[in-house]
């Protein structure tokens, strides 16, 4: 059995899941995920929920029980960084060492618990027909989505994605990643104003009333 824990927002999500279920998948075993750090309360970070549910994902929820006998205790408990800063976790427990790809993860044994945001698509390259009709969703858009994405197919679409929330206020989150500046939002609108004919942005953000009042689009 392979587990992968889960954090971060949904993009975060996908990429774990897809790295467990390579490995899975490499060792024909079972690929279970540990969220039981997602909803944890703190300062920190945004609240995080499961985003997977609405997939086809070939992966169930690891039990706490589960987790503890493979690790130990939960990855996000006090006792659990102690043994981290002491060295004491188990030889199973695998943390991703840097942020790009680090091909030594794809030869893991199977029985491995893995923690980190595995973001290149190099880890999963193999099995991208697979991950591709496993991240189909289940149900059909609703009218109102429809919509949107058919309106999105068929004019000249500017995706722009404005995250706030926790880089905005004193946080770890402020302390490490904060927002971008409004300057660089309205130097990126009017450099595809002047690379396209007649662009439709399409704004995606969890602070929508900041960018009704400082983005004129």
């Amino acid at each position: 059995m392979i587990v992968t824990r889960l954090r971060g927002g949904l993009g975060n999500q996908l990429f774990q899941y897809a790295m467990g279920r390579m490995l899975a998948v490499t060792h024909q075993t079972e690929l279970k995920l540990d969220g039981s750090g997602l909803e944890a309360a703190n300062d920190r970070w945004s609240y995080r929920q499961f985003g997977l549910g609405g997939f086809n994902i070939s992966a169930a929820l690891a039990a706490p029980t589960e987790v503890r006998e493979m690790i130990g205790t939960l990855p996000h408990k006090t006792w659990f960084r102690i043994k981290q800063k002491l060295g004491l976790l188990p030889k199973n427990y695998c943390q991703e060492p840097h942020f790009h790809f680090w091909a030594e993860a794809l030869t893991l044994p199977d029985g491995v618990y893995l923690d980190g945001y595995w973001q290149s698509e190099k880890y999963f390259t193999a099995i991208e027909s697979l991950l591709r009709q496993e991240f189909r969703l289940q149900e059909p858009f609703s009218p109102k989505v429809q919509a949107i994405f058919d309106q999105i197919q068929n004019t000249e679409a500017v995706s722009v994605h404005v995250r706030r929330g926790d880089y905005a206020v004193s946080s770890s989150a402020n302390r490490h990643l904060r927002p971008c500046p409004l300057e660089y939002y309205q130097r990126s609108i009017r450099e595809m104003q002047s690379r396209l004919t007649q662009p439709t942005f399409f704004v995606f953000s969890d602070e929508i009333n900041w960018v009704k009042k400082h983005l004129f689009l």
